[in-house]
């Protein structure tokens, strides 16, 4: 039997308003989680002196509130719910640019974190949703792009801690074409091959006085009779399976963990692939270009079929092996990962929302939910392990969160095709039978008695573009998405073409002028975070020689911000070197104007610290400057242990011999048995200097307070020719 598939002709604009809404609507949800985790931690436990257990308790109680989008979407309508989330993500991003105090952006941006939340399942289940663009798990991939591109093109410190005029005016050009997308949707329309058994649901469901399918409630409980109905027993199957159906979808929050930490962090890359700020930025937007391509190839292949299968399990040990390149192989794991997520992304998204079954909202959004939750967990669990001691390593956490995404796309590829039977899931009965699921008589839909008064459609293009949705033509992805991700390559290139050149020291007359600077993830004391505060700051002072404490190269608690990346460009300090810590992208840092000649890192023993056991992560800097006068030897050590906070103390108040040994022992690691380093001029900067000069000869001002922007030692004149 051969079927003819006619297309209906839509206006370009509704075509990018469905493709637009949802991206952008993903792009502004991760700079608000990118905006609430740090402010958490900067405004509720630095500025509010909130404890650990408070921090996870807000978190996750906001993170749960994404549960409330089906009765939201009950009390509502489904599309007032729909446009109350995706306008309400929209404007309160735009606010939050706007507010210049960081407690009320500490306030707003869970708001913002909740409509999103509530956002993505009122979107999967939109009636009338098509894949043109290869759905949400296209626009998911192209979200994260177009976020890596703003993030990146301002030097990855998040411009929404800007107020100056060009961030706010992307801010506002962003929430406008947000608004534009919402405004031109296509109106909402139910399959053809859904009309007639929606219809006789909603029929049956008004005579006997319950509420409509549009209201909110699942669709298989109305075409079962409604509760307590006759078809109730029979709805029981098609509901389990709509519940398996959905769980692949909680393996978006694992993949964003993924994202965030490593595949689209600009700092990550450029530590561990060794490449300067500019190539990794556009080594991993072309790694967004290859997830996007295998992403719009994914959502053109039948799932659940044994091709679908065949890719899908191919995805799953591309992300073993992509997790196995580890630090060893950053950029190849970059691609590989990210093609890979990409594949499973696309199928958990579209097995949780098949064609032919109206899916639930209560099961999509627990299913969404705990995806979230997972992220969540994950994030928590990561950064946790600095502050306290767990069984394990966070570098566990990468692996299993990889596993968790493998799962769901070996449940996206096991759940099997759609069957065969009742669009809605119910088992095929005559619809004049005595046992219909509806109890509704037959009746002529042209006739005057039709329950709905809705006269018959004649066939025409619109029927068969209704008979061919979820077909082959509907599931054929168009090119806009790639189009999309080539454009933003643009992004890389306009962030390397505006670099300003950098200046080195002109021939110097002594003495040598060094800093310190302890940045404290960048956030001062009210919890606002601002490097160019910090920046001027460094500039005031003149220095040549720029020691830096508490630097970030990309962790998520400061906004995936790399601090070094981003003062070396401002500053416009030639010469750099860093020195992992805690782990590979957050430690110590040198800038220079000089040539650094040499540079290297020293192990202090981790002693009384909280977390993991083994050696000390905390490292000390130590380079050469070659100026042409006899090399002057500086040393660079973290300002602040997470073991020094907490001073040891006996009972009567004393210092515990312990402590001194370990001090002695970190000081004879830099610079030898005291009187060693003599012979070299010495700086050692950072209020670690205080604590080393009772065992050393090297005399050492105390740190001051600069404002609400860290702690700098007054800058130190080192001799030359001596």
């Amino acid at each position: 039997m051969t079927t003819r598939v006619f297309t209906l002709p839509r206006a370009p604009a509704a075509a990018v308003a469905e493709l637009a809404l949802p991206a952008l609507t993903v792009t502004f949800g991760l700079q608000l989680l990118r905006l609430m985790i740090p402010t958490v931690m900067s405004v509720y436990r630095d500025r509010l002196g909130a404890p650990l257990v408070s921090l996870a308790l807000f978190a996750f109680g906001v993170f749960l509130l994404g549960l409330l989008a089906a009765p939201v979407a009950r009390l509502l309508g489904r599309g007032r719910a729909l446009a109350l989330a995706a306008g309400g993500v929209a404007l309160v991003r735009l606010v939050l640019q706007l507010v210049p105090d960081a407690l009320a952006r500490w306030l707003l941006a869970p708001v913002g974190v909740v409509l999103f939340l509530w956002f993505v399942p009122l979107w999967l289940i939109r009636p009338g949703r098509r894949r043109r663009h290869g759905g949400f798990g296209v626009a998911v991939l192209l979200g994260l792009a177009l976020d890596t591109a703003l993030h990146g093109l301002f030097g990855t410190w998040d411009y929404a801690w800007s107020l100056r005029p060009a961030p706010i005016a992307l801010a506002v050009a962003l929430a406008a074409a947000a608004l534009w997308a919402l405004a031109r949707l296509p109106p909402a329309t139910v399959p053809a091959h859904a009309v007639a058994p929606v219809a006789l649901a909603m029929a049956g469901s008004q005579a006997a006085g319950a509420p409509v399918a549009g209201d909110g409630v699942d669709g298989g409980a109305l075409a079962a009779g409604g509760p307590g109905g006759a078809g109730t027993a029979a709805a029981a199957e098609p509901a389990r399976r709509r519940l398996r159906d959905a769980l692949p979808l909680a393996g978006i929050g694992p993949a964003l963990f993924l994202h965030g930490l490593v595949w689209q962090n600009l700092g990550w890359q450029a530590v561990l692939g060794e490449q300067p700020p500019a190539r990794a930025f556009l080594l991993v937007m072309l790694a967004n270009l290859a997830g996007l391509a295998a992403g719009v190839a994914a959502a053109g292949i039948p799932g659940g079929g044994r091709e679908g299968w065949r890719v899908t399990a191919t995805a799953v040990v591309g992300l073993a092996v992509a997790v196995l390149l580890g630090e060893r192989a950053t950029v190849a794991a970059c691609f590989l990962g990210q093609a890979a997520a990409a594949t499973v992304l696309v199928a958990a998204v579209r097995r949780a929302t098949p064609d032919r079954q109206r899916p639930s909202l209560a099961v999509v959004s627990l299913a969404w939910t705990l995806g979230m939750l997972l992220f969540l967990i994950l994030t928590f669990l990561y950064y946790a392990s600095y502050d306290i001691r767990l069984p394990f390593g966070n570098q566990l956490l990468l692996p299993v969160a990889a596993a968790l995404l493998a799962l769901a796309g070996i449940g996206a590829g096991l759940a099997g095709p759609d069957p065969p039977g009742h669009p809605l899931g119910v088992p095929r009965t005559p619809p004049d039978s005595p046992g219909h699921p509806l109890g509704v008589p037959r009746t002529p839909p042209d006739s005057p008695g039709h329950p709905l008064g809705v006269p018959r459609t004649p066939p025409g293009p619109a029927a068969g573009l209704a008979r061919s949705n979820g077909g082959p033509a509907a599931r054929r992805p168009g090119w806009l998405p790639l189009w999309v991700g080539v454009a933003l390559l643009l992004a890389p290139a306009a962030f390397w073409a505006s670099a300003p050149a950098p200046v080195p020291a002109a021939r110097p007359a002594p003495p040598l002028r060094v800093m310190s600077y302890n940045l404290h993830f960048g956030y001062d004391v009210e919890g606002w975070s601002d490097l160019e505060a910090t920046a001027r700051v460094i500039e005031a002072g003149g220095a040549d020689v720029v020691g830096l404490q508490e630097v970030s190269r990309g962790w998520y608690l400061n906004g995936s911000t790399d601090m070094l990346a981003w003062l070396q460009r401002r500053l416009r300090m030639p010469y750099a070197r860093f020195a992992g810590a805690a782990d590979a992208i957050w430690g110590n840092a040198i800038l220079s104007r000089y040539p650094i000649a040499d540079s290297g890192s020293v192990r202090l023993p981790r002693e009384g610290r909280p977390g993991a056991p083994g050696p000390d992560p905390a490292a000390a800097r130590r380079g050469r400057r070659s100026s042409g006068d006899r090399p002057a030897r500086r040393l660079q050590r973290r300002a602040r242990l997470a073991g020094d906070r907490v001073a040891a103390r006996g009972r009567a108040g004393r210092r515990l011999p312990g402590r001194r040994r370990q001090r002695r022992r970190r000081a004879d690691l830099l610079v030898g048995p005291a009187g060693a380093a003599d012979r070299l001029p010495l700086a050692l900067p950072g209020p670690a200097g205080q604590r080393l000069r009772r065992h050393h000869r090297h005399g050492q001002r105390p740190p001051r307070r600069h404002g609400d922007r860290g702690y700098v030692v007054a800058a130190q004149d080192l001799p030359r020719g001596s």
